[in-house]
């Protein structure tokens, strides 16, 4: 088991190193994986099933990362924002933040 989990961990390495410097497509990954599994011995003992979902699931990380989206949201769902109270000048001294000052006004 640990062996084909370090095939598969090698082999989507060299397929991210091959996608970044070459700009290989996902398609021509899958075609590549018939040469590369004739000529190596560790990528012969591991399912071609098994193979391929590993480029597909490389294909899917790329594409997120790219498009901004992460497999990991904050606790509420939505991106996390902070914003901070607005202040306004009263007459006097005293400064309010304009959400007192609309609940003061109901």
């Amino acid at each position: 088991m640990e062996e084909t989990l370090e095939t598969c961990r090698s082999l989507y390495n060299s397929m991210l190193a091959d996608r970044i410097e070459k700009r290989t497509g996902f398609f021509d990954q899958k075609k590549m994986l018939v040469e590369l599994k004739q000529n190596d011995k560790h990528l012969k003992s591991v399912h071609s099933q098994v193979l391929q979902d590993v480029v597909l699931r490389l294909d899917k990380a790329y594409q997120r990362f790219f498009a901004g989206l992460s497999r990991y949201r904050s606790s509420g769902g939505v991106g996390v924002t902070t914003r901070s109270p607005t202040l306004r000048v009263v007459s006097g001294s005293k400064a309010r933040r304009s959400s007192d000052s609309a609940q003061s006004a109901e």
